[in-house]
């Protein structure tokens, strides 16, 4: 779900190989690996493709 948000919402940059990486922030409020965090940014890489859009990775970073 947040993955297709950021996508849909997030900003857009550049990203190797002719890629595209969007950021979103989201509230997390609760914690990961026994911290507490407010904030989840997630960042999906895709490659757009004729008539789909392929995720390539996403990276997770937690504020």
């Amino acid at each position: 779900m947040e993955i297709r948000e950021a996508i849909r919402t997030g900003s857009q940059e550049l990203a190797k190989h002719e890629r595209l990486l969007y950021r979103a922030n989201f509230q997390y409020n609760n914690y990961w690996q026994g911290k507490f965090y407010r904030i989840k940014q997630v960042a999906p890489v895709i490659n757009e493709e004729a008539y789909e859009i392929v995720v390539i990775t996403v990276y997770m970073f937690y504020f």
